[in-house]
């Protein structure tokens, strides 16, 4: 059984971010989420899991291409490039010139997926510069210019309970809150929880060998006499 949820920030119809940095600040509190539930960053293909559709340049003149991004294979150390991008004033440059280039894909400018309990969480930030835009103007609109974060979340188990379904409206809930905070998050490990609880050490009484020389009874000397 699947259950199958997309969501958006900035939705359709409202006003997109113009700049991809408000886009990562989504992505960034997602996956910062989703860590700290236990979930488990995928990287098997990178062309549909892990993906950066083109090249990001940092002030300095450093770049970024998919491969230096896809070859991350560390959640910190992906994390820690995200968020240097966001603080960065970064020039995104799409791969490929024409539309039909197979190596750029607006729905799929930045990509990375968390896995895991029979979840799979793909958050991506899309390049909506097109949307509402009606042809032949569209031709001549090549550089991203508007961005948007969409997360799609996959529920796949043989029989899904009510109790998934709960699960699925908090992780659900929860994305949401996040792609829509203007500032970056920080989330608890969920382990790191768990482990706190488990490790409390209980009380122990300690144990000494000293003695109060007031509660010794001392053994009368001689005994009784013989009447």
């Amino acid at each position: 059984m699947d259950k199958i949820y997309t969501g958006r920030y900035p939705e359709r119809g409202q006003e997109q971010h113009k700049c991809i940095n408000k886009a990562l600040i989504s992505m960034l509190n997602c996956r910062r989420y989703l860590a700290g539930q236990d979930f488990e960053e995928i990287l098997d293909n990178e062309d549909l899991i892990t993906n950066l559709g083109g090249k990001v340049i940092f002030p300095d003149g450093s770049e970024v291409n998919k491969k230096a991004f896809t070859k991350t294979d560390k959640i910190s150390e992906r994390n820690s490039l995200l968020e240097r991008m966001i603080k960065k004033d970064i020039i995104f440059k799409r791969a490929g010139f024409w539309e039909e280039s197979p190596e750029y894909l607006r729905d799929n400018v930045i990509r990375t997926t968390f896995g895991g309990k029979g979840y799979n969480f793909s958050l991506s930030v899309i390049d909506t510069t097109k949307e509402g835009i009606i042809f032949p103007v569209s031709l001549f609109m090549y550089s991203p210019k508007k961005f948007s974060f969409k997360y799609d979340i996959l529920l796949n188990k043989n029989i899904v309970t009510d109790k998934d379904i709960e699960e699925f409206e908090k992780y659900k809930k929860e994305l949401e809150d996040s792609s829509k905070q203007e500032n970056l998050l920080e989330y608890a490990p969920q382990t790191v929880q768990k482990k706190s609880t488990k490790t409390k050490i209980p009380h122990q009484e300690i144990k000494t060998n000293f003695i109060n020389p007031w509660e010794i009874e001392v053994p009368k000397i001689g005994g009784k006499k013989n009447e």
